[in-house]
């Protein structure tokens, strides 16, 4: 006779099945942060300089899109 071994799926170990706040809380501290940059990139939008590198960093971090819209504002004022 064979015995079965469930295993248990990604799934189940993920934090949020244990933690269900958790995700909600990450949820809030992401848009959060999100809402910071933006409002760095807008203090810096008139330093054209800064505001490039500040357009750079966001892209070469993955997440311009949260920004296209700040990052064009950029890009038109040159």
């Amino acid at each position: 006779m064979s015995t079965v071994h469930i295993l248990p799926s990604r799934k189940d170990n993920h934090p949020s099945t244990k933690y269900p706040g958790l995700t909600n809380e990450f949820q809030m501290e992401h848009a959060k942060k999100v809402e910071e940059v933006r409002s760095v990139l807008k203090e810096v939008g008139e330093d054209t300089l800064k505001a490039l590198l500040m357009s750079d960093a966001v892209q070469r971090l993955g997440i311009d899109y949260h920004f296209h819209g700040e990052i064009e504002a950029v890009i038109e004022r040159l």
